[in-house]
């Protein structure tokens, strides 16, 4: 089942972390770093890699360009990162920034990879940055690896991190703090800050939104928080793709004291809200049956009465509307065709629309009125009693 999964962190040599060998691992591939004398291998994890690419902007400075040329995709991305490797210099510094992107499991491999390549394109390699992803899928969690630079590519070697923040004159904006009478120029985080994070994830969640629908399938992604969404109180902990995969083969779980107890306080809260489910269903499909609402259901439950309890109570939701009966095949006896449910708020946004689209339909024209025209017109002339004026006719 698609899910929205977007999480970003940064690699930095603070944290002891070395990009080189977070690209080996991404590429399950075998790289040296060149500046510490290192070689990291990962190639026993080379089966769960399905795609790789390392994505340039137009615009690729000559030294880049030669030192990517003619290689494999691991080989350009060793190339990169060991120049990344020898230009920071500083002991606690920022190397590159990951995305880690959960893939819809309902597009094939070939879909994905192409879902991939137009989120990149779009709002990565358009903007200048570069793009080394790579494909994974490890007991069916599909996923995607990004990292960028966190300083744009120069003709010297990278650019500063921090960039100015340009008004709609093209000149830098400034604030004015006391004792600066010339004020202070604002900066922004040249790789992405809390805000290009949440503009990608809403990229994503559109992007993706229309390769499902696409390839026939309805479900749809949603790149706004829980709160945003009216479903604050829900948020659950990712899995991660170990716990996930035993997740789907009905596994017992181990969770931690803290996340034994969020889960706890998420069932407590589908037991006085269930149309809190609803509501998130309601977000990603306009229509389900009652395997897609027990399948929601497991992300936050796993005590099997409390399951029972919180299923029951959201079939017997007045908010909850079946547009058509479950099919019995005459035969057998057995079920054919599931039962389709929608959300009463999904009804009644479809019946405006619809009723908007009738009356739209009934008009004869769309002019506006005279009437309105002059209101508007009196209204701007008279705006500023200092200073009326008359509009030309």
């Amino acid at each position: 089942m698609a899910i929205m999964f977007v999480r970003a962190q940064v690699i930095s040599r603070g944290a002891g972390r070395n990009v080189v060998a977070a690209a080996a691992y991404r590429h399950r591939t075998r790289m040296m770093d060149e500046q510490a004398g290192m070689s990291f291998s990962y190639r026993r994890g080379a089966s769960e890699l399905v795609h790789e690419e390392l994505a340039l902007p137009t615009q690729v400075p000559e030294w880049l360009r030669s030192a990517v040329e003619g290689r494999s995709v691991a080989g350009a991305s060793e190339a990169l990162w060991n120049a990344v490797e020898a230009f920071e210099k500083q002991a606690n510094a920022r190397l590159a920034r990951e995305l880690i992107i959960a893939l819809p499991e309902e597009l094939t491999r070939a879909e994905n990879i192409a879902l991939a390549r137009e989120f990149v394109r779009d709002n990565f390699t358009s903007e200048a940055m570069v793009a080394d992803w790579v494909y994974h899928d490890k007991d069916s969690n599909p996923h995607i690896h990004l990292l960028t630079t966190v300083r744009p590519l120069t003709e010297e070697g990278f650019g500063p991190k921090n960039a100015p923040v340009l008004g709609e004159n093209g000149e830098p904006l400034r604030f004015f703090p006391p004792g600066r009478p010339g004020g202070r120029i604002v900066y922004k985080s040249w790789g992405g800050d809390k805000e290009t994070l949440q503009a990608w994830k809403i990229a994503w969640a559109e992007t993706a939104n229309r390769h499902l629908a696409l390839a026939g399938h309805e479900i749809r992604l949603d790149g706004r928080s829980y709160a945003e969404q009216g479903l604050d109180g829900i948020a659950q902990k990712h899995l991660g793709p170990e716990k996930a995969a035993l997740a789907r083969k009905g596994r017992e779980l181990y969770f931690a004291p803290a996340d034994l107890a969020r889960r706890q306080q998420m069932a407590d809260r589908l037991l006085a809200e269930p149309e809190l489910l609803l509501k998130q269903l309601g977000n990603e499909r306009s229509t389900f049956d009652e395997r897609d609402i027990a399948k929601a259901l497991h992300r936050y439950v796993d005590d099997p009465l409390v399951f029972a309890n919180i299923r029951a109570r959201l079939m017997a939701s007045d908010d909850l509307i079946m547009l058509k009966p479950q099919q019995i095949d005459a035969e057998t006896g057995k079920a054919s065709e599931p039962a389709v449910f929608t959300t009463r708020e999904i009804l009644r946004i479809e019946y405006d629309m619809a009723r908007s689209a009738q009356v739209l339909s009934e008009r004869r024209g769309f002019a506006v009125s005279s009437r309105h025209v002059a209101a508007a017109v009196r209204h701007v002339e008279t705006g500023d009693p200092e200073k009326p004026f008359k509009l030309d006719a």
